[in-house]
């Protein structure tokens, strides 16, 4: 997929829809709307995009396990976890299944000690509203590198538009546009615009279906 779509063309497509002067995102003559909140909404339905749909990914052995802990760091730049791989003792990547809080509980129940820490963990949970660290069941006893397959955050578009590459392939960037316009159309005031605005998230909906299709999330 081509990565070629820059955080002004897609300006220049939303100041056409808001009957703005195109000049790259650099102003909005209106009054109506403002730099701040674009550039705002842009990163947001960027991330919100990403991460539902898993468009970008990215795979990473830089990370590694601190023994006898179950809490582990994941990746800094990640969004959210698709796969989790241990390297065992000859060097080959184990899948570790993810799983729930419950069977986590109940494998630590079943442990023998204090610790009982292995060489290649059982299972693993990840908490959406703790996305920087997995915890491993059993614990694993040893230092070594953990084999993470994850959504990357995408880059921030800049607070002043400069011709930044979005991180979304380019198939997908307009349903990121119409999102943005579904989020400016909806906000109090002169410009509140229910209709478009519904119609508009209705299109960014669909691009999500798509790509989520595509990459068979």
């Amino acid at each position: 997929m081509a990565y070629g779509i820059t955080d002004q063309m897609v300006y220049n497509e939303i100041q056409t829809h808001l009957l703005e002067a195109p000049n790259n995102g650099a102003s909005y003559g209106s009054g109506l709307f403002s730099l701040v909140e674009v550039v705002g909404r842009l990163n947001w339905r960027i991330r919100e995009f990403v991460k539902l749909t898993s468009c970008v990914v990215k795979r990473s052995t830089s990370t590694n396990s601190t023994a006898d802990t179950v809490v582990q760091s994941v990746p800094s730049d990640s969004i959210d976890i698709l796969r989790v791989g241990y390297l065992d003792t000859s060097g080959n990547t184990i899948p570790i299944p993810r799983s729930s809080a419950l069977e986590a509980e109940l494998t630590v129940t079943d442990l023998v000690g204090g610790n009982a820490a292995v060489d290649v963990p059982s299972l693993y949970t990840y908490d959406d509203a703790a996305v920087t660290t997995i915890s491993m069941f059993p614990p694993p006893d040893t230092q070594r590198a953990i084999d993470y397959i994850y959504v990357k955050q995408p880059t921030v578009m800049p607070a002043s538009p400069n011709g930044t590459v979005i991180e979304v392939p380019d198939d997908f960037t307009p349903f990121i546009k119409y999102g943005v316009l579904a989020d400016l159309w909806s906000k109090t005031g002169e410009t509140h615009d229910p209709a478009r605005a519904a119609l508009c998230q209705q299109l960014y909906i669909l691009g999500v279906d798509a790509a989520r299709g595509m990459v068979g999330k």
